[in-house]
């Protein structure tokens, strides 16, 4: 099993690593986002095996707003009632072909 996780960042490009044989760390996805992770509330529905976190504060940190990010959430079937703020992590769990997304 591997894993893909796509890095958000506002403004500039996307960054995607490959993770294989364990999804990505607490650790790694909280450099990632600057602080402690948060997933937000998903929809009935979702498409399964996409996670998203972002930034817990990213809000009372006043982060510049995400708006690549907060599409790809509302596509995969997040609950986004505002924008997503500063770097937002997506980990796909890959089943057989790793360079799918």
């Amino acid at each position: 099993m591997s894993y893909k996780a796509e890095t958000y960042r506002p403004g500039t490009d996307i960054v995607v690593l490959d993770f294989h044989l364990a999804p990505p760390s607490l650790e790694f996805l909280q450099k990632q986002v600057g602080g402690y992770i948060q997933v937000p509330p998903s929809l009935p529905g979702m498409r399964p095996g996409v996670k998203c976190y972002c930034d817990e504060d990213g809000l009372l940190k006043r982060l510049p707003s995400n708006t690549l990010a907060t599409h790809r959430a509302i596509e995969l079937g997040y609950n986004i009632t505002h924008p997503l703020v500063g770097n937002v992590v997506f980990v796909e769990e890959m089943k057989d072909d790793p360079s799918q997304i």
